[in-house]
């Protein structure tokens, strides 16, 4: 401990009192660090982090849900749709999930999927629901896929005059 004191205090740190034990922590005993629980052989993310995944993931789809069950017509914000909500989803869960790759315990990531699925149901519900209201027209842009016809276009104008013109040179 006091050389771990040292070397922090050369980077101008210090040890925080209530995060940093007294007394040697055998190995056998359940500890956290950074996010991480070293448990009797298992290396996982601990409950407040897998808390935050379960959270993130519950703000980007309860976004998008509510969205798509406010919506009256009109147009609607492709950042709330379906592919848009699930990309970030997807988004999230990789991220977690490459940041704790080095986990070895695979029940935690087990009951995480099952709780994800959860969630993705539950959504795919709002979406369905919100799909069931929408005009024939208004449910691709539930989904985020881009109507064709409102895409800005820049019509060509035929130059009619010219045509005539070009017609008659080449006959004459």
């Amino acid at each position: 401990m006091a050389k771990a004191k040292k070397i922090l205090a050369e980077f101008g740190m210090i040890l925080s009192p209530e995060k940093s034990s007294k007394e040697p922590i055998a190995i056998e005993d359940k500890f956290e660090f950074l996010g991480i629980e070293f448990n009797n052989g298992f290396i996982r993310p601990n409950q407040k982090s897998r808390g935050r995944l379960l959270a993130q993931l519950d703000e980007v789809l309860d976004a998008s849900a509510s969205a798509l069950l406010r919506h009256k017509g009109g147009d609607f914000p492709k950042s709330q749709s379906l592919i848009q909500a699930l990309r970030r989803a997807d988004g999230v869960i990789q991220g977690w999930g490459k940041h704790y790759r080095f986990s070895n315990d695979d029940k935690i990531f087990q009951d995480l999927d099952e709780k994800v699925k959860d969630r993705l149901a539950k959504y795919i519900g709002s979406y369905a629901a919100a799909r069931e209201k929408a005009e024939e027209g208004e449910k691709q842009m539930l989904l985020g896929v881009e109507r064709l016809r409102a895409i800005d276009r820049k019509p060509l104008k035929w130059p009619i005059a010219a045509k005539k013109s070009s017609v008659a040179e080449t006959m004459g």
